[in-house]
């Protein structure tokens, strides 16, 4: 699944910079894009009553906390690629995704 990225005011090619700064990243620590995408939705909604329909154990694990700081350095270094602040962004709101394409 494709990074997507966000970014107010941001041009087509500071979006590509970005995209490209956070795929670096991911790839650096082999961590997917869907990997880095789910682990962190799991991190940040461990205080959620959640429940899989599949069975599936929707607690995060050690290994979903560890991909998860990966993935807000991606989204990190993305946001600054595109030549922004990093800082606003809040846990659940930041600018990089994964399409479910």
């Amino acid at each position: 699944m494709p990074l997507t990225l966000e970014i107010p005011g941001a041009s087509p090619t500071e979006i590509q910079r970005g995209l490209a700064a956070a795929q670096a990243i991911l790839d650096m620590y082999g961590v997917t894009a869907e990997q880095g995408d789910y682990s962190t939705w799991k991190v940040e909604n461990a205080h959620e009553p959640l429940y899989s329909l599949d069975g599936e154990d929707l607690e995060p694990i050690k290994e979903d906390e560890r991909i998860s700081v990966i993935w807000y350095r991606a989204q990190a270094a993305a946001v600054k690629a595109c030549g922004k602040d990093p800082a606003p962004y809040e846990p659940g709101e930041g600018p990089l995704g994964c399409s479910r394409d």
